[in-house]
């Protein structure tokens, strides 16, 4: 009990004192006066002192004795600690001797719980493993716990590619029931699967079982350590030819063989290439199943062997290095063309080299292979081979087809080679220019042609040129005998836009009199022959003494600069036959000064578009229009000649 405790209970028992005491005066408390002097304090905590009553000799004899007001003692409070104490004591004395007893009942009677840790899982079989073979496992399950457990269901996990001994079907997750298993029960699970993988890589089987236990609806789990095996071998092998050295846009081939490691006939399997983006593919022989890139092979004997050819094209710059990756492997169940587990892989690198034969087109001097021209233009190509070894090459042949919808028969006018004009193709070689015979390193030649295009093309006219070289040399280590090169190149016709225009008579006098007012309405027609045009805009002057009046009608907007005396119409997009029209309102009023003239309401017209087949500016014009007016609407002649 706390000294607050205690001085609490000594207050109480005073007051229950005095209740029981009549007539006792109140106790009397010593008053102290404040003074500076310093006063002693107790420094423990303990029962404040009861005051004593003054002594009155007559009233004492006349009453009862007062009782002193009882105050708890100190022993008393210890006495009371040390009883609550030795009940602590006998409780946990209590508690101590029924957790014996307990313990010894379980230990006499034994202990009917189950734990995970008393299941014990063991898998045995071989460390190295050939790919394509069946590996056998033994799975030992053991119940070490005082009660079986029941819904036992053997899992066992097996890496990809795995596939079933009895049905040849890949293999993922095996569940293989076992039911109950007695208390102290081992039970040997036989597991049969054919494995495959890469060779030399590391493989392992993860096992489990779940279980559970009466009385309980729950599942309970318990793992094995995973069972750890290499491939010592894959039952398919991949190896890949390829010339080491190549030069930018040259054609190159790949072979790759496929052949069985298996003792037994390995059946459905797949090839994968992985190409960079430098590499263009071309063709390929077998045909791929799935794209550019995958390959199937129905089944291979032991010992078998089958080929595919690869063939595409190297574009990149010098000292590049490339790098194209095959794999062959088993297919997965739900995406036959794709690869589940991969057997082997086999890379084949290229290196980029400067080429081997340097071959250019220009077209009417211009080197970057593509120019636009009118359609009444003729062009003129050139073609020029250079030797980039440091060898002579010999035997060239330039071979340059043509095409496109504006090649015509006659379109090749000369050439210093032989053009056939059934194939559309110019060859040049050593028959005809005696220098392609040899050239030494460095050296260049160049070869000349001529051609127009057709214009009378309906749309988009165009003559597309492909130029190739082929050359041989001395055979190097891994060097192709045969040196190839190509560059291509186009030639676009551009569209020539057509303007037409005319005045009609709205009100007024025709022909025009002198202070008198004609009203014209000016039309204008923008067309397109053969590619479709892009932002037309046409422009024009109106004279000083016509006045524009608006009005404006047609396609687009048409606005009109007071200070300039310029008529813009915005056309936007022209497309091939869908001309586009425009109109709007002119004022004339001729002085004396005009008369016997014709005089002009617009000047001369201007279009400016962008050919949207070609990429060039186009433009095309239209002369003024006057006040004379066409006698196809009744007018006779002169009808614009101003008069009196």
């Amino acid at each position: 009990m706390g000294m607050s405790d205690l001085h609490k209970r000594v207050k109480i028992d005073e007051i229950r004192s005095r209740l029981y005491e009549r007539g006792t005066p109140p106790p009397q408390r010593a008053e102290t006066a404040l003074t500076d002097e310093p006063e002693e304090v107790a420094t423990e905590w303990s029962a404040p002192p009861q005051p004593k009553p003054e002594a009155d000799d007559d009233k004492a004899s006349e009453s009862e004795p007062a009782a002193a007001a009882p105050v708890v003692p100190r022993a008393r409070a210890s006495a009371r600690r040390r009883k609550f104490r030795r009940l602590v004591l006998l409780a946990g004395l209590l508690f101590f001797a029924g957790a014996l007893v307990i313990s010894t009942v379980v230990m006499l009677f034994g202990n009917n719980s189950i734990s995970a840790e008393n299941i014990s899982i063991s898998v045995n079989g071989p460390f190295t493993v050939g790919g394509g073979e069946t590996v056998t496992l033994q799975v030992g399950v053991t119940n070490a716990n005082a009660v079986p457990i029941s819904a036992a269901t053997l899992i066992i996990d097996y890496p990809e590619g795995t596939r079933s001994k009895e049905d040849n079907s890949n293999l993922f997750i095996q569940r293989v029931p076992l039911e109950t298993i007695r208390a102290g029960e081992t039970v040997n699970v036989p597991v049969r699967a054919v494995i495959f993988g890469e060779e030399n890589s590391d493989q392992e089987i993860n096992v489990s079982i779940e279980y559970r236990v009466e009385g309980s609806n729950a599942t309970f789990f318990r793992d094995a350590e995973p069972f750890r095996f290499k491939i010592s071998s894959a039952p398919v092998v991949i190896q890949a030819a390829a010339n080491q050295r190549v030069s930018s846009g040259q054609e190159t081939d790949i072979e790759l063989t496929v052949s069985s490691n298996s003792q037994t006939t390995v059946s459905d399997i797949l090839v994968n290439a992985e190409y960079p983006t430098a590499f263009d593919f071309t063709l390929a022989e077998p045909s791929p199943v799935r794209g550019q890139n995958t390959w199937r092979i129905e089944s291979l004997e032991p010992g078998e062997s089958t080929t595919i050819t690869v063939r595409g094209v190297v574009v990149g710059s010098e000292t590049d290095e490339l790098a194209i990756h095959f794999s062959v492997g088993a297919p997965e169940v739900n995406d036959p063309t794709a690869i589940a587990a991969v057997f082997n892989t086999v890379s084949t690198e290229f290196i980029i080299e400067q080429p081997f034969v340097d071959i250019a087109l220009e077209l009417d001097g211009d080197t970057s292979g593509s120019v636009v021209v009118e359609p009444d233009d003729n062009v003129t190509g050139r073609i020029t081979v250079t030797n980039s070894l440091s060898d002579i090459i010999y035997d060239t042949e330039v071979r340059l087809e043509l095409g496109g919808n504006a090649l015509s028969d006659p379109a090749v006018s000369q050439t210093d080679g032989f053009y056939d004009s059934l194939e559309n193709v110019i060859t040049w070689g050593p028959s005809s220019r005696e220098r392609l015979t040899e050239l030494e390193p460095g050296e260049s030649v160049s070869l000349t042609f001529a051609l127009s295009p057709d214009e009378s093309v309906a749309q988009t006219p165009v003559v597309t040129l492909s130029a190739s070289v082929e050359s041989r040399r001395v055979r190097e280590n891994r060097v192709p005998e045969v040196l190839t090169g190509s560059v291509e190149g186009t030639i676009r016709v551009a569209t020539m836009p057509t303007l037409i225009s005319e005045a009609r008579r709205t009100s007024g006098p025709v022909p025009p009199v002198v202070d008198e007012v004609t009203e014209y309405t000016l039309s204008i027609l923008a067309e397109t022959a053969s590619n479709n045009l892009n932002n037309v805009i046409v422009t024009a002057t109106l004279p000083q003494y016509v006045t524009f009046r608006g009005d404006a009608t047609g396609r687009g907007t048409i606005a009109f600069n007071d200070t300039t005396r310029t008529v813009t119409w915005t056309v936007g997009n022209v497309e091939v036959g869908q001309p586009a029209v425009g109109s709007f309102g002119v004022a004339f009023r001729p002085s004396v000064s005009q008369i016997d003239e014709i005089p002009v309401l617009m000047n001369t017209q201007r279009l400016r578009a962008e050919d949207a087949f070609t990429g060039s500016i186009v433009r095309a014009e239209q002369d003024e229009v006057t006040t004379e007016l066409s006698t196809e609407l009744g007018f006779d002649p002169n009808n614009g000649r101003v008069v009196e």
